[in-house]
């Protein structure tokens, strides 16, 4: 019969332990290398030009009233990003009443794409996040976005989150 002391075992289990961590933080760092490196810093992309996209929402018009359902809808969007210095960028959103929405926003390393849009005479601020790609030969922003609307003494504030995809089309 051969005996296995507890000791030895667990000192096997410990090493091996050690070992599976060392080789996960390695695998971990040669990760966030690559993708820190997916854009770095002397080939940002062009980013300006006119985008095209959908967005898909769910809202509340008043969120003071408990009663009020949420509202759900699609509806597509454009917005042309006219200065970018680097990593950061700035635009607007043309609505048809002639008030531009105005946007800024930046590009990460990692391709994650941050924007905000203020619109509504500044009452509501939209904040987007997402993740730039190259997909097809063209470039494309996906990911979410969330608005809240100021309180203002002549209406309700409104509350939406949205998931949107956009493309750049020139």
């Amino acid at each position: 019969m051969h005996r296995i002391r507890l000791s030895k075992l667990s000192s096997k289990v410990s090493i091996l332990g050690l070992a599976l961590s060392l080789a996960g933080i390695g695998l971990l760092f040669s990760s966030r290398e690559r993708l820190y490196g997916q854009f770095p810093d002397n080939r940002v992309p062009d980013l300006r030009g006119d985008w095209k996209g959908q967005i898909t929402v769910v809202l509340f018009d008043n969120s003071l009233d408990p009663a009020e359902p949420p509202q759900f809808g699609q509806d597509e969007f454009v917005f042309t990003i006219t200065h970018q210095n680097g990593r950061v960028f700035a635009g607007f959103n043309p609505e048809p009443s002639g008030n531009g929405e105005k946007l800024t926003g930046v590009l990460l390393p990692d391709g994650t794409v941050s924007m905000q849009v203020l619109s509504g005479h500044g009452s509501d601020r939209t904040f987007l996040t997402g993740a730039f790609s190259t997909a097809k030969g063209t470039y494309q922003m996906e990911g979410y976005a969330h608005q809240y609307e100021d309180v203002n003494l002549d209406k309700v504030p409104r509350i939406l989150s949205a998931h949107f995809n956009a493309g750049k089309v020139n």
